[in-house]
């Protein structure tokens, strides 16, 4: 199922539904209808969709002493770093922390991109009056282990508070990367779960360190998931494997041309099969990481609790959006034609971001005696929902421990996922 229940744009596709019934029923007992009548009818469906589609308005709150992000005497600054930062969902989780006074590192492939991400939270700073923060660029392909290493070597001397794992890959054929060398399966799992996995432990020394120079605030991992993970059955756990069975020291893309193809037996929306089970792994990481620092924690919920500082980690479902994620999939003539209707149901980028933006300031990532978080932008989570919300496979403990064992391994991680 590709909606949760708990999500808004459920809520938008159920408007549609019941209009839908009762148009049928009415045409049964009247013989027609004035074309006049029908356009009015179908604008107030379409606001009525629209409305609940785009959910709440999020209303942050006021920074304060213990807010992601807080500074201290010893920390004044403090730094939050978004993949993907360059379009969609993670340009705007970027304007967002930047008005609320953190200062940024985005993180994307492409220079120009990121550049002109830049010049626009510089713009929308200026615009709203908000203080200026520092933004800086860095260009950064999660399938590549040595660029990750050397980045996040990088990051030491930035008191980094927040990292957002919100870049992903979704593609449409394995015709389409054999023009590159690459299998697209191997492509989407580097991106999606194993290049965010090794930028993840890279940075936790740095993450900690900075909690410690904030008097104990504790630092936070936002993982962007989705509700795409709930479409994966059957042994998912060697299907994970199997599509990176070649992987190698220096890349963390498997064998190339070599590699795994496509299994038809998923019919021809397969591509969605394989980025809802990158989708999954990043959740079972989270899952782990998320007991990992519960068991370290002593004196509250789910954060490690160590000398050098504090952790917490979280993972979120912005919704069905129009974003670019799609390119691959259609010419984009035609993404832009079907982007205007999917509007009336799906979410805009900022609407999507509202999801990313709760786990980031909410007080439930960090309570005491929660589960771990998977956020909604309705503000459903783990603590009340996390069963209805998560798949079954997605819930399952010792799957999550089994394939971080895996993948630790897969990447060259020295350290076993529960250390």
């Amino acid at each position: 199922m590709l909606l949760h229940i708990n999500s808004s744009e459920f809520r938008a596709t159920l408007v549609l539904v019941t209009y839908v019934l009762a148009r049928t029923l009415h045409g049964w007992l009247t013989k027609s209808t004035s074309l006049g009548n029908l356009v009015v009818e179908l604008v107030v469906l379409a606001t009525l969709c629209r409305w609940f589609a785009r959910g709440e308005v999020l209303k942050l709150r006021p920074k304060n002493a213990d807010s992601i992000s807080a500074v201290s005497e010893e920390c004044p600054e403090v730094f939050a770093i978004v993949t993907g930062a360059s379009s969609g969902v993670g340009l705007e989780v970027a304007k967002a922390l930047a008005l609320q006074g953190m200062s940024l590192i985005l993180v994307g492939r492409h220079h120009q991109r990121l550049e002109i991400a830049k010049a626009h939270i510089a713009t929308v700073l200026e615009a709203k009056s908000a203080p200026k923060v520092r933004v800086e660029t860095a260009v950064l392909d999660l399938t590549n282990r040595s660029q990750i290493i050397e980045f996040c070597a990088k990051m030491r001397v930035y008191p980094i508070a927040l990292l957002v794992n919100n870049a992903a890959e979704l593609l449409r054929n394995r015709i389409f990367v054999e023009r590159k060398g690459q299998s697209a399966t191997e492509t989407m799992m580097a991106t999606n779960v194993f290049g965010p996995i090794l930028l993840t432990e890279l940075l936790l020394p740095t993450l900690r360190a900075t909690s410690h120079q904030r008097d104990g605030i504790p630092s936070r991992i936002v993982n962007v998931a989705s509700c795409a993970h709930t479409v994966c059955w059957g042994d998912v756990l060697e299907q994970s494997k199997a599509v990176t069975s070649k992987s190698s020291p220096s890349s963390l893309k498997g064998g190339g041309k070599g590699g795994v193809e496509w299994n038809w037996n998923y019919g021809p929306l397969s591509f969605v099969y394989y980025y809802g089970l990158s989708k999954l792994c990043l959740i079972w990481y989270t899952a782990v990481m998320w007991r990992r620092f519960d068991r370290d924690g002593t004196s509250s919920g789910n954060f490690s609790s160590t000398s050098c500082g504090r952790v917490s980690i979280a993972c979120c479902h912005p919704g069905i959006i129009t974003t670019r994620l799609y390119r691959h999939l259609l010419p984009e003539w035609l993404l832009m034609l079907l982007y205007c209707p999917s509007m009336i149901l799906g979410k805009s980028c900022a609407e999507g971001a509202k999801s990313v933006l709760r786990a980031c300031f909410d007080d439930v990532v960090v309570e005491k005696d929660t589960s771990m978080v998977y956020m909604l932008d309705t503000g459903d989570h783990g603590v009340n929902s996390s069963k209805p919300l998560l798949s079954a496979f997605a819930a399952d403990d010792v799957l999550a421990h089994r394939f971080c064992v895996w993948a630790f391994t897969q990447i060259g991680l020295q350290q076993r996922p529960s250390q």
